[in-house]
């Protein structure tokens, strides 16, 4: 059994105990479980959700690309 450590965008978070064997079996099952995860942790290892990138501003001096 081990403990992963999740945190999701809406700022709910906790620890999970499973059976899982590795880190993306956990992430992948809290996924399922709660909307938005953003981060889980087991020990020193970590999965941090992709980041979109960010939009451009609307003072930006550099033409759109399409």
């Amino acid at each position: 059994m081990k403990s992963y450590q999740f945190f999701t965008a809406e700022g709910r978070g906790g620890t999970m105990l499973c059976d899982d064997e590795t880190l993306a079996d956990a992430v992948a099952e809290l996924q399922q479980r709660f909307k938005q995860v953003v981060k889980v942790q087991y020990g020193s290892e970590v999965w941090e959700a992709p980041t979109a990138p960010s939009e451009p501003s609307q003072n930006s001096s550099e033409p759109c690309q399409t």
